[in-house]
């Protein structure tokens, strides 16, 4: 429905609806001409369901025809689907993997697949694969997809699709009559559990010593259960079996590859046939993370990969083909081998109180394997346990001039044997990256260069060191026991403290009175 356009020099003759469309462009645009009358308003057919088209008018006189600007855009609405395909299947002996894709004319949102085997739902959802087992060796079934808009659903033709087939079971041994001297009649019967279509029958015929060899086979005749032999050798020992084929399946049992990783960038892969061939092995197929890396005739049995990266997790698994099809066996995750890290190793330290530090980092760009990380410090160790310097109030009597003076003090203890500034020190070791962790073992009032070590087994990776500067402070770590030993030494029994009086002064006149002992650790 449309109004007449204003300002038009001249009587129209005509108006032209035209439909664009928006989701295929490049499809011929669809017109539909109306005659002008008082109703301005009419159907425009052939539209595509659940597409965007793009409405214009045009309005013809007798001087030309003018098409709107713009226009406007509208939405087709869904109906149910059209041009359904009926579902293919992947057979193997006891299953079927049935597959199926969306139809040709979608008509709208797909909402659900619905799959019918010999008249029962056996599937309803979105997937378009449904695995079904439990079946019997080349039994027929009859399968049925339905495929669902919002509008309705749309059924495929009905089709029969049977699972694989394997070698005969229950093969009788010939029953065998001597007609002269030279030929023996042999004949035989189906086996008992065919489980396939019959293609020939077989007959080898070998004497003591000798090879078997096929003196029949019934691909050249109709299937027949009897055979002449003649032109044989009087006296001699025959030994006859018969052998029955059916048609090629897919292979079952395919076996997992076996991986043997080489360096940090190649692996040696070799595999075994299937256990259960069924059939001539046509080719195999190396797969590697979920795509097609090599493919190879059925006497190759190996292959060397290469070009891969340190420390690499893949995922393998081997696929065997016959003529009927292809058969993927089971996925194996295996790694190169380790090399050494690569990439910078950025390291950020925090002051954590006096005695502990905030680390955190990230892994390097190559870590090339697995990494242990260990932060590591350089500077003032000490073995005993706290007291990295002490404050002491101390007063000195002098009894030679009866006076006294008041001092105070901030006094190093001297390092124990094997420290000093430059020790290097393991102060913490993780395999854990990203997070703020706390390291201690530090010394308040001290300073320390801190560096990241990672290492995998094949070499490590230093980080840049960061200057740390530990703040004062600390609680008292044991207690003294001060004692003067000459008139101008205090020393502390715990051999942490050592303080010399330097002012000179007789040695029976001069004495300390301790007041007040502060600790810093």
């Amino acid at each position: 429905m449309w109004e007449a356009p204003a300002g038009v020099r001249g009587v129209i003759e005509r108006y032209v609806v035209t439909a664009y469309n928006q989701d295929q462009p490049s499809q011929p645009p669809l017109t539909a001409t109306f005659l002008p009358t008082h109703h301005l308003a009419g159907n425009v057919s052939g539209l595509a369901p659940f597409t965007r088209y793009r409405l214009t008018l045009t309005a013809c006189t007798e001087a030309g025809c003018v098409e709107s600007s713009g226009g406007q855009s509208i939405s087709t609405p869904e109906e149910a689907p059209e041009e359904v395909i009926a579902p293919i299947a992947v057979a193997e002996p006891n299953s079927l993997s049935v597959q199926w894709g969306a139809p040709k004319q979608p008509n709208g949102i797909i909402t659900e697949f619905l799959l019918y085997k010999d008249h029962t739902l056996v599937y309803r959802g979105t997937d378009t694969q449904f695995n079904i087992t439990g079946l019997g060796v080349y039994s027929s079934h009859r399968f049925l997809l339905s495929v669902c808009t919002s509008a309705g659903c749309t059924n495929s033709t009905e089709v029969t699709l049977y699972t694989g087939q394997l070698p005969p079971a229950h093969v009788s041994p010939p029953s065998l009559t001597v007609l002269d001297s030279r030929s023996i009649y042999i004949q035989w019967s189906a086996p008992l559990e065919v489980n396939g279509v019959l293609e020939f029958y077989l007959v080898y015929l070998w004497s003591a010593g000798a090879q078997p060899a096929v003196v029949y086979n019934s691909s050249d005749s109709e299937l027949q259960e009897d055979y002449t032999l003649s032109r044989l050798t009087p006296g001699t020992t025959y030994f006859l079996q018969i052998a029955v084929r059916t048609e090629e399946s897919t292979p079952e049992d395919v076996p997992a590859p076996r991986v043997q990783a080489l360096s940090p960038d190649s692996f040696n892969v070799s595999w075994g046939p299937p256990r259960h061939p069924n059939g001539v092995i046509s080719a195999y197929r190396l797969w590697m993370n979920g795509a097609v890396m090599h493919n190879a005739s059925a006497d190759t049995h190996f292959v060397l990969v290469t070009h891969l990266t340190p420390w690499s997790l893949h995922g393998l698994r081997l696929q065997a083909c016959t003529a009927k099809g292809c058969a993927l066996g089971p996925v194996v995750l295996a790694r190169t081998l380790e090399s050494r890290p690569e990439g910078d190793l950025v390291l950020e330290v925090l002051s954590d109180g006096p005695n502990a530090v905030k680390a955190r980092w990230q892994a390097p760009a190559r870590p090339n394997g697995n990494l242990t990380y260990t932060v590591l410090a350089t500077g003032t160790f000490h073995n005993t346990p706290g007291n990295l310097s002490c404050t002491v109030l101390f007063t000195f009597h002098d009894t030679s001039v009866g006076n006294s003076s008041s001092s105070s003090s901030a006094v190093a203890p001297a390092p124990a044997e094997g420290e000093g500034e430059g020790e290097r020190r393991a102060l913490l070791s993780s395999t854990a990256v990203g997070h703020w962790v706390s390291v201690g073992g530090l010394q308040a009032f001290s300073n320390y260069s801190v560096f990241l070590r990672a290492c995998n087994s094949q070499g490590c990776l230093d980080s840049p060191p960061v200057p740390v500067s530990m703040p004062p402070g600390g609680t008292p770590q044991c207690q003294r026991n001060l004692r003067s030993t000459s008139s101008v030494t205090i020393e502390d029994s715990d051999g942490c403290l050592s303080v010399d009086e330097e002012e000179e002064g007789s040695g029976s006149g001069l004495f300390v009175s301790l007041e007040t002992l502060w600790i810093t650790d």
